[in-house]
């Protein structure tokens, strides 16, 4: 019986150890992504690979992807990774803000909602993929850009921190899903 019982508590400990290195590295991989940016002559923002990290987390280790991201925020606040634009604290206050607070919402959310086997089918990761997107990343950056610069035409702010991201960004959320779809369901 305490054979049993220490066996348990072995598979318990590798169990945490795996969830913990798992997150360890999807943050290092969201370090890595955001380094490949290029810069638009029209907005402060650039587009980056930083959303491609954020929506390959919550596939593989689901509800810990929000505490993944959570650690490529602090350690990029600390300088160890970089933003868009550099590292340290002052990035949270800077044009890309809001979506480092989307990044947060948004891997949170993917990661509860590609928990149920229901949601993991191409479309229905999509549809989901696309919320986050559009919703939880886009919108706090759109509204922390113009507070960021203290007014402005919705429009034009509309042009330089959400439309000229969405192309990008849905070949980003379609090329994780493409691939892991016929995984899902084989493994579910």
């Amino acid at each position: 019986m305490i054979s049993i019982q220490k066996k348990i508590i072995r598979f318990r400990e590798l169990a945490l150890l795996n969830k913990v290195f798992s997150v360890i590295f999807f943050s290092l991989v969201m370090g890595l992504f955001s380094g490949v940016r290029i810069y638009l002559p029209w907005t402060e923002v650039p587009v980056t690979l930083q959303t491609l990290g954020i929506f390959l987390a919550p596939l593989f280790i689901a509800e810990y992807a929000f505490f993944s991201t959570l650690l490529y925020l602090v350690l990029a606040g600390l300088g160890i990774f970089t933003f868009s634009g550099g590292s340290g604290w002052h990035y949270f206050l800077g044009p890309t803000g809001g979506y480092l607070l989307g990044f947060l919402i948004a891997s949170a959310f993917l990661g509860s909602s590609l928990r149920s086997a229901k949601n993991r089918s191409f479309f229905r990761a999509l549809g989901l993929f696309a919320v986050a997107d559009l919703f939880l990343i886009y919108l706090p950056g759109l509204v922390w850009y113009r507070c960021w610069r203290g007014s402005g035409d919705w429009m034009l702010l509309m042009r330089n921190t959400v439309l000229p991201f969405i192309p990008g960004d849905l070949l980003k959320a379609v090329l994780p899903i493409s691939i892991f779809s016929h995984w899902f369901s084989e493994r579910d």
